[in-house]
């Protein structure tokens, strides 16, 4: 903020905008005990991706694609919990780049996180909820995806504007300031439903683990007339 004008110097990178706007975001990461990373690769949706992936035998095998990549990701060990993007430029909420983040890319990466984190604990579905950030600009979305049954369902929070001036400050900061506490919370709630999960012993499943058979070495030693 220049001393000389209350009017807020927009950043010029989408980074020094989360870095230096956004932050709070960032550092909510205090609230909820967990990791966070930037400009990561998801790990989940490069595995949902390539979870058809095979040894080529009668056909050619395929390369390996890559996962998506977010602007931020909050961790709790190895388990993605919420995910951010970043636009720089506000092209309203209509606009292609929101569209296509709020829409597609974050909703899929989100059900990714989920639905790991169900595989690897044995955690029912309806019990996860996972959390997204959209930043447009000086504007701030909140996703959220739940679970009923196999049936995921996003809800979309009021499209809140960061304040531009000092004076817009005690209208408008709060309420960005509680839509990113809230959904910390969610992340929180999240994260205690796989401690839970991860403390508890299960010993009533023996019947869903894979069966291998043995496996038996091959001798390449003849048999000679010596040998009987």
């Amino acid at each position: 903020m220049d001393q000389n004008d209350t009017t807020l110097q927009m950043p010029s990178t989408e980074q020094d905008l989360l870095e230096d706007l956004f932050g709070f975001i960032k550092r909510s990461k205090r609230l909820t005990g967990t990791t966070c990373m930037t400009g990561n690769q998801s790990s989940t949706s490069s595995e949902h991706r390539n979870s058809t992936r095979t040894i080529g035998s009668i056909f050619q095998e395929r390369r390996k694609t890559s996962g998506e990549h977010t602007d931020l990701c909050f961790y709790y060990g190895s388990s993605e919990l919420a995910c951010l993007e970043i636009g720089l430029a506000n092209s309203g909420s209509h606009g292609t780049k929101e569209l296509n983040e709020v829409g597609i890319k974050m909703p899929i990466m989100m059900k990714n996180f989920a639905l790991q984190i169900s595989r690897q604990y044995g955690i029912n579905m309806s019990s996860i909820k996972i959390v997204g950030f959209m930043i447009s600009g000086l504007n701030l979305t909140a996703l959220l995806m739940t679970f009923e049954g196999s049936t995921s369902l996003i809800t979309r929070s009021k499209r809140l504007r960061f304040s531009e001036t000092v004076a817009d400050i005690p209208r408008l900061l709060p309420l960005v300031l509680k839509l990113v506490f809230n959904a910390a919370q969610i992340v929180k709630g999240t994260m205690n439903t796989i401690k839970e999960a991860s403390t508890s012993v299960c010993l009533d499943n023996d019947n869903d683990l894979p069966f291998f058979p043995p496996c038996y070495v091959s001798s390449n030693k003849r048999k000679t007339s010596g040998d009987d």
